[in-house]
Parts: structure tokens; C-alpha cells; sequence
């Protein structure tokens, strides 16, 4: 009876109510989260302006520096390569919402109309610094990837999964290669195809001097690419991709970082409080996961529920979230635990802004070992 009562209970929307989030006392209603879309977009005016001058200038069209038009791209030589660069990043990247709560941290942003790779580095008061700038080399086609075989980079938010070496490369992919996790479930829904896309290396140093070069991947250094793989965790470091990236303050990026993590609290509330009608208020109609549309995912939650009598713990790490165009993503620990089954794993939540908020399209689960510090980790909600 305890188990169906809470099946029944459910929040009124309008109620604000108040929790314990992250280590932060959060006010939120049914399904909060950001007003607007907060990630990285190039569709403002001046953002589709800046990149026709960069895309003109990529391909020979225009001069570096002529225009008054181009005046804001103003770039200078840049090393040996002997192609142009802008200056560096300054601001902190729209794209890194969060990147968690425990520095150090990384995250990667690659700009393949600027041909660098940027590696990022957690502070301890939520900023960012740059670690280091490499040149980097993406597909001969700089649009975004579409299908196999277009020699193109994809562009959104995609992860490192492990790692390739000597042995196991053709010397083309140089000393070492990081693969990526395209295409994500982001790129399977827009119906993009391809495969095999990595951050690798070259025996070749001439190529870094072709902006436009690879099939694909994206290409430094073999230098480089040894340097940069000391930073990156497979699973754990974030590496978005676009043309270019759009940045700011720290201030700025502040009050979308708290709805961001209020929205993934309230759901982690209403999913541990068997409030079914409010944990699917986050789901998007278009949902599907293993196997299930949004209807079959919320039957096989209240069969779960019922059989554990609505008793059941759900505490997360604090999230990393990565912002692009209409995309979130939201990357966490996740430890479950009922009176018949506990699981520890990393949860991936995809999200994509629907009208009025972010819905989720997907999730996904792996298992994962359960670090010795983990309730120091943990933070009680």
C-alpha cells in the first residue's frame, strides 16, 4: 500500500519546492531548468557574418586582413605552418556549463576554422584556463559531417573512449590516436553516419601546414598528441567540436549553471520519490532507450518501483554539463540502491531543448568501479 501511495503522489507544478542540491540550497518546480537554450550557437548575426568572412578566407576568397567587415577576425601567422590563426580564446567557453566540482578537470574544444585544438583546465572557483593551444587539422570539407565518406569533422559534444597506439595504427594516424564516441545518439537521431572519427597524430609534420587535410578526424602533432593524451580520462573529458567558439564571463555563465543543475536534482528527486507524473514531465515525447518509447520507459520504472515498494536511493556526482546549439548533455556517477538491487555506474542524459526546456531524448548506463572516495564524492541531496 506504502509503495502505491507513492506511485499516486505528485508534485504541483506551480509549488516551489525546496532541496538540498549539490551543496546548495535550490528552489525548483515541476521539470525547472534553464528559460532559454544556454549552450554555444553560431546563429546569431554576427556569429553567421564572422564565419562567412572565415569560411571566405579558408578557401582562398578573401585576404586575412582587408576589409572593415573583417576587421574582427584579424588574424597573424602563427608558428610554421604557415596559414593563418586568430588570437587566442579569451572568456570562458558557453559550451562548459559545468565541468563538475573537482578540479582538476579538463575539457577539449576544437575550432576548425581557427585549425586549433584547446585544452581547458577546472579552477577552483568554476573558471577556466587555457593549458595549452595545439594546431589542429579537421576534414577537407568544413562543413559538419552528414554521412560516411564526406570528408568532414563532425561537429557537437563527444567524448574520448580510449585510446590507440604504434602497434595498432597505420603509420598514417602517426604515434597515437584518442577515438570519439561519434556518431553520439545526438548525431543517430539527425540520421549522420559515419564512423572511425579520432584526435590522432602524424608522421607527417607537412600536413599540419594544410588546414584542411584529414577525413574526417582531427589531426596535431605527434608531440602534441602525446602531451594532450596526459590530460584525458576515457569517458570523463569532454571534446566539442565546432567552427567556432563563442565565450563568456564566468558571472554570465553562473544562473544557467544552477538551473542546469536544479533541472537534473528535481529529476533525480521525483525518480527517487516514485513521482511518476513528474519524473516523465522531463522525458520528450521522442524519447527511446533500451528499447523503449517514453510510454514503455515510464511502465518499466512503476514495475520497478512497485516491486521495490517505492523504496529506493539515488545519489549523483555533481554533474558535468556540455551545452551545444539545442543540445545538453549531462555526464554523472550515479549510485542506485534499493533493498534488492544497488548498481554504481556513469549515467549519460541527452537532452534537447523542446518550445519552452530541455527534454530528455535518451540515457545511457555504464558500469563503472566505484572509486574509495565515493561518499566522499556523493553529496546527500
Amino acid at each position: 500500500m506504502m509503495g502505491q501511495a507513492r506511485l499516486k503522489s505528485t508534485f504541483v507544478g506551480t509549488i516551489l519546492i525546496c532541496c538540498k542540491i549539490f551543496g546548495t540550497n535550490v528552489a525548483f518546480a515541476q521539470n525547472t531548468g534553464p528559460s532559454v537554450p544556454i549552450g554555444h550557437t553560431l546563429n546569431t548575426p554576427e556569429s553567421k557574418q564572422r564565419i562567412q568572412v572565415l569560411m571566405a578566407q579558408s578557401s582562398g576568397k578573401l585576404p586575412t586582413t582587408t576589409t572593415a567587415s573583417a576587421k574582427s577576425t584579424s588574424v597573424s601567422l602563427n608558428g610554421p605552418y604557415g596559414f593563418s590563426t586568430p588570437p587566442p580564446l579569451t572568456g570562458i567557453p558557453k559550451a562548459f556549463v559545468s565541468l563538475g566540482d573537482r578540479p582538476p578537470a579538463y575539457g577539449i574544444i576544437v575550432e576548425k576554422l581557427h585549425h586549433r585544438l584547446s585544452l581547458f583546465r577546472l579552477k577552483n572557483d568554476k573558471s577556466f584556463e587555457i593549458v595549452k593551444t595545439y594546431r589542429a587539422i579537421t576534414g577537407k570539407d568544413p562543413g559538419d559531417k552528414i554521412s560516411r565518406g564526406d570528408n568532414r569533422t563532425p561537429e557537437g559534444i563527444y567524448f574520448v573512449t580510449g585510446r590507440l597506439s604504434d602497434n595498432a595504427l597505420p603509420s598514417k594516424y602517426g604515434r597515437l590516436a584518442l577515438t570519439l564516441d561519434y556518431p553520439n545518439i545526438f548525431d543517430k537521431r539527425a540520421r549522420k553516419s559515419g564512423y572511425g572519427i579520432w584526435i590522432h597524430s602524424t608522421d607527417d609534420p607537412t600536413r599540419l601546414q594544410r588546414p584542411y587535410d584529414t577525413e574526417g578526424c582531427v589531426v596535431v602533432s605527434n608531440e602534441d598528441v602525446t602531451e594532450l593524451a596526459d590530460y584525458i580520462t576515457p569517458f570523463e573529458t569532454p571534446v566539442v567540436v565546432t567552427k567556432e567558439m563563442t565565450t563568456t564571463s564566468l558571472q554570465e555563465l553562473e544562473e544557467p549553471r544552477q538551473k542546469a543543475l536544479a533541472m537534473i536534482d528535481a529529476w533525480r528527486n521525483a525518480w527517487e520519490s516514485s513521482s511518476f507524473e513528474n519524473y516523465m514531465d522531463f522525458y520528450s515525447t521522442n524519447f527511446i532507450s533500451l528499447g523503449k518509447n517514453k510510454r514503455g520507459w515510464e511502465q518499466y520504472k512503476q514495475m520497478l518501483s512497485q516491486r521495490r515498494d517505492g523504496k529506493l536511493s539515488v545519489r549523483l556526482s555533481e554533474p558535468k554539463i556540455v551545452a551545444f546549439e539545442n543540445q545538453l548533455l549531462a555526464v554523472f556517477l550515479q549510485d542506485y540502491r534499493s533493498e534488492e538491487h544497488s548498481d554504481f555506474g556513469r549515467k549519460f542524459l541527452y537532452l534537447k531543448w523542446e518550445g519552452d526546456r530541455y527534454r530528455i531524448i535518451a540515457e545511457k548506463w555504464y558500469k563503472a568501479r566505484k572509486p574509495e572516495t565515493a561518499f566522499r564524492d556523493f553529496k546527500q541531496m
